[in-house]
């Protein structure tokens, strides 16, 4: 026998649609970046950054570790780094 009255049921329904409507909004701000919005290491050298204004890094292949080494810089407030040039402008 079903002895929930229509008011819980209706408290329950509400209950699980906050749930869901939670669930979506974290994942929303938690997916994971896609790989053309990440600065990744191929070769050494000195690359401005495609994700961070005014950024760049340098990457340097480690023996020790057998992998790309990645270095954030920041250039002055309001310049941005030259790849030709090597430095902030």
């Amino acid at each position: 026998m079903n002895t929930q009255t229509a008011p819980q049921k209706n408290k329950h329904f509400l209950k699980m649609l906050l749930g869901v409507v939670i669930t979506l909004s974290i994942s929303a701000c938690t997916t994971a970046p896609t790989p053309a919005d990440v600065d990744t290491c191929t070769q050494a050298g000195y690359f401005r950054s495609s994700t961070i204004v005014g950024g760049y890094y340098r990457c340097v292949w480690s023996t020790s570790y057998n992998r790309w080494i990645m270095s954030r810089y920041a250039c002055p407030a309001g310049q941005e780094f030259n790849e030709q040039k090597q430095k902030c402008e």
